[in-house]
């Protein structure tokens, strides 16, 4: 049954975010501009919860070792780890048309996806063999900021040369290593039960650098604009009351 949860959620948090996002090149680019900076708000606020809320707290609930502090020099290394990740292949979620990352070859941008889908994987299998609870909420903030990147990502390779169904296929060609991921953790995890805390704590850490390392500076490159703040602000609301409401009614 978990593994049904894990490969469910997998497809969705990979395949579905790239159908999402393909979705909205239909829009014109004055609408995309308008509700990216809201998603990208929402995804903050749903990544900070699942990692604050959900994942630490259950990796030290779960955990085997009787001191804390090798599951947060965990944490601590995982950090800086997926900072030396993004300066090795520019793993970055950039939405504006100046941005250096858009001027790269689409090679370099579907690699650092691949990798970043891998670790999403990852997350979710080992979240869903904690409790269904925290998998469904890691897999919704993956899925949430997965859309958010996908979009950015479509413009980036649009730009590069690659025509909309090219670059449709060659994205969901790079999302199947999430669900590939997802499956052999879950084998993998599950007769190796006391580093599961281990992986929980270096997913969390995931989520709290691409939420305050990628996300949230995009949503400060904006005009001064008190209201978008207001935006921002409610959408992050929005996102952290949705995590709660998973971890607390399911």
């Amino acid at each position: 049954m978990v593994l049904l949860w894990v490969i469910t959620f997998s497809t969705l948090a990979s395949v579905g975010a790239i159908i999402a996002a393909s979705a909205t090149l239909k829009f014109s680019e004055a609408k995309r501009t308008k509700f990216i900076p809201l998603l990208v708000a929402y995804a903050t606020g749903a990544l900070l919860t699942s990692a604050t809320v959900g994942l630490i707290p259950e990796a030290l609930e779960n955990s085997a070792v009787t001191e804390t502090e090798p599951l947060f020099l965990t944490f601590l290394f995982a950090i800086i780890g997926f900072f030396l990740l993004e300066k090795v292949i520019i793993w970055h979620h950039c939405h504006e048309e100046a941005c250096e990352e858009k001027k790269m070859m689409g090679s370099l941008i579907l690699a650092g996806d691949t990798v970043h889908n891998i670790v999403d994987g990852v997350l979710i299998a080992a979240s869903f063999l904690v409790s269904v609870e925290i998998g469904i909420a890691a897999s919704l903030s993956a899925l949430i900021h997965e859309i958010a990147q996908e979009i950015g990502d479509f413009a980036i390779l649009l730009n590069s040369g690659y025509s909309r169904k090219r670059a449709f296929a060659t994205n969901m060609l790079s999302s199947l290593s999430t669900i590939a991921a997802a499956v052999i953790t879950y084998f993998a995890l599950e007769t190796m039960e006391n580093i599961v805390p281990f992986i929980i704590m270096i997913s969390a850490a995931s989520f709290i650098y691409i939420a305050l390392a990628d996300l949230s500076p995009e949503l400060h490159k904006h005009k001064r604009d008190a209201k978008l703040v207001l935006r921002q602000l409610v959408f992050i609301a929005i996102g952290m009351v949705t995590v709660l409401l998973i971890l607390t009614l399911h």
